[in-house]
């Protein structure tokens, strides 16, 4: 996805950019196709199509979108890689990085040859306001308000209620097998080596609220190496979290479904001889050991609605 962003304005179909929105000369590319002024309401009816394609995916299989499509996802990942080269390295890099993503931006409106030497011609107030702007947004976005843009500020976010149900597969915590949780030495088998059924809904949960809240459940009881779960209480999960939500207090509205807790789980528990799985994707639906339902209310409205509005698209095109 980022390569593309950045790789899109660079790309000519017959010899005209194959995505240029020209809002000077009131007319756009669209990957080898002309749309004049008057052909808008197509371009909008496939924006509705694609908007309707989004809510279809997360309906069907969670916030795929906000974990691991998402350019706030992908750039705050790339950031922490760079951090990684160093301190001042690595802010050096990410700096670059915005400048040349708001080149890039701006590229989508006019030509991105123009902005470059030798020609360097597309220059001009409105050019390079929204180059600057647009590089520095990217700059500081990543680096002061990550976290506050996905919780707060994000209206997709804020419509994940009204776009999953039941059947929508989450990251979850499988508590049954995991608790109670706590460290113990390499070697001991997993709960269904061992013979220890799952815990009931109940107890499992119990547990769960003992540990997230200690202030008022008390302190954690000691059990005997072979009444423990499969959790390793390592805590690497929430580490690795962008957000730092902790997955086994149970499904938050925040998680991002990016599926970081579950690699670092499974690499934990492989290095202790258990299985994976602990943490992985599922519905509420499959948790309660209901059947699974592929086509719902809202996945048929979302099909409809993309289905339609490129069928619109085609028409007014033609």
């Amino acid at each position: 996805m980022l390569g593309s962003f950045y790789l899109l304005p660079w790309l000519s179909i017959n010899g005209e950019p194959a995505v240029l929105f020209d809002l000077a000369g009131r007319h756009a590319y669209l990957l080898g196709i002309e749309l004049a002024a008057d052909e808008l309401p197509a371009l909008l009816a496939l924006a509705v199509s694609g908007l309707a394609l989004l809510y279809l995916l997360t309906n069907l299989g969670g916030r795929l979108w906000c974990g691991l499509l998402c350019p706030q996802s992908i750039l705050g990942s790339l950031y922490q890689q760079l951090m990684q080269l160093g301190r001042h390295g690595g802010n050096l890099l990410w700096a670059l990085l915005a400048i040349w993503t708001g080149i890039s931006f701006v590229g989508y409106f006019t030509p991105v040859r123009q902005l470059l030497p030798p020609d360097a011609a597309g220059w001009n107030h409105w050019t390079v306001f929204w180059a600057v702007f647009y590089a520095a947004a990217t700059w500081a976005n990543i680096r002061f308000l990550r976290t506050r843009l996905c919780t707060e500020l994000c209206p997709f976010a804020r419509l994940q209620p009204w776009i999953t149900d039941q059947h929508t597969p989450h990251v979850r915590y499988q508590l049954r097998r995991g608790e109670p949780r706590g460290a113990r030495a390499p070697g001991l088998p997993g709960i269904h080596a061992r013979g220890r059924a799952l815990l009931n809904p109940t107890t499992a949960q119990d547990y769960v609220f003992r540990a997230a809240n200690p202030a008022i459940a008390g302190s954690w009881p000691r059990f005997a190496p072979d009444r423990l779960g499969d959790c390793l209480d390592c805590a690497q999960c929430q580490q690795q979290c962008p957000l730092k939500l902790d997955i086994r207090n149970g499904v938050d509205g925040n998680c991002l479904d990016c599926g970081l807790c579950i690699s670092v789980c499974d690499r934990q528990l492989a290095a202790h001889g258990l299985p994976g799985g602990l943490i992985r994707r599922q519905s509420q639906a499959d948790a309660e050991e209901q059947p699974a339902r592929f086509m719902r209310p809202r996945t048929v409205v979302a099909l409809v609605i993309a289905l339609g509005s490129a069928l619109s698209s085609w028409l007014l095109l033609h």
